[in-house]
């Protein structure tokens, strides 16, 4: 196991200048967010392993300062792109596991990111927001396709594009760009935990699980011994994906129903305004990471569909969790006939499309 080294060096700050209006300010407002995702971890060797063999410093070192929520559900169809696409919007991805090309914008998230709410709000420029990762996968996540935002408030890119590095590509990336300025938002993708499953090789996957989580942890700690992102910088640790529970198609080598074992993935949260050594099982969606680091963050997503993970916030019961929750049914009547529409995931349905259904259900 390799240990990360780093040496940062700044040639200035950013002058933030706030666009339009903002949530209401807390004692302290996060100025950064790094949303690093460890490719295809089951939950079953993550925190679901009660001896977290694979993501003890994740565990014993970060959980007891931030919170830990071990149910975190795939809304979209566990695959990387789309949950990268959740990630940083809040809202459903429009397509699957395609392989991501310069010239496919219409792939993109269908809502603003973090990182467009980050430069309009900031006005900071393109080198503040990074898409980085040992994988192409994740290109399509630096903007969203909606008119008045997209390329002109995306990220930067320090991506592999052969797919086949390790994951100390991306930690490089890393320290160049944060060598070279300050970073607003950056989402990170660790994809060898992922590509030595899907290649059948157990002691690698799960070796890779215990490195990422160790470099994880050494980075938290770097960025809180740096004056710079020292108490004001968000940490989100996420899975993209699960794999398949043991006996359903291929198993723990790949991905793509809707088993649990594919959909449970996990989230831990870290920094100013985070209610440290919460930890929690109860079902959240992959859609609430984006609202929530964006309310940390003072940002607007107006858009999401997720909604603020208030259960996670110091003062959490005093916080409006937002629009989100899309999955809480609606109840409208006429006439004396109520009708209840409502979005739910299907685990009945093993099907291409996620096993997502709009039920309409009519009652007198």
């Amino acid at each position: 196991m390799h240990k990360r080294t780093i040496s940062w060096a700044r040639f200035g700050g950013l002058a933030l200048t706030a666009l339009f209006a903002v949530t209401p300010a807390k004692a302290q407002q996060a100025e950064h967010a790094f949303i690093i995702v460890i490719d295809g971890l089951r939950a079953s060797e993550g925190f679901d392993d009660l001896s977290h063999a694979n993501v003890g410093p994740l565990y014993d070192e970060l959980a007891p300062q931030g919170a830990l929520l071990t149910y975190m559900e795939v809304r979209d169809q566990p695959e990387t792109i789309p949950s990268h696409n959740t990630f940083v919007s809040g809202t459903f991805a429009d397509v699957a596991n395609l392989s991501p090309y310069e010239d496919r914008a219409a792939f993109g998230p269908r809502s603003p990111t973090l990182f467009e709410a980050y430069r309009l709000a900031t006005g900071a420029s393109e080198e503040t927001c990074w898409v980085v990762g040992n994988t192409p996968l994740i290109h399509d996540a630096a903007h969203s396709i909606m008119p008045g935002y997209g390329s002109d408030y995306g990220a930067s890119y320090g991506l592999d594009y052969t797919g086949s590095t390790q994951d100390t590509f991306a930690w490089d990336r890393i320290d160049e760009v944060m060598a070279a300025g300050e970073v607003g938002v950056m989402l990170v993708n660790l994809h060898e935990v992922d590509r030595h499953a899907h290649n059948g090789s157990w002691v690698a996957y799960t070796d890779k699980a215990q490195e990422a989580s160790s470099d994880i942890a050494a980075f938290w700690n770097e960025l809180q011994a740096d004056p710079e992102y020292q108490d004001n910088t968000v940490l989100v640790v996420a899975t993209d994906h699960g794999r398949h529970l043991e006996g359903v198609f291929t198993g723990w080598r790949d991905h793509g129903c809707s088993c649990t074992g594919c959909r449970q993935v996990f989230m831990l949260l870290l920094g100013p305004g985070v209610e440290a050594g919460f930890i929690s099982d109860d079902p959240v969606s992959t859609l609430d990471i984006a609202p929530t680091v964006a309310h940390l963050m003072g940002l607007e997503l107006p858009y999401a569909r997720g909604r603020i993970l208030t259960e996670t916030l110091e003062g959490g019961a005093s916080v409006d969790p937002g629009p989100g929750g899309s999955f809480e049914p609606r109840l409208v009547g006429a006439d004396g006939v109520l009708v209840r529409v409502s979005e739910r995931h299907d685990p009945e349905r093993m099907d291409n499309d996620g096993a997502h259904r709009v039920l309409v259900e009519i009652s007198e």
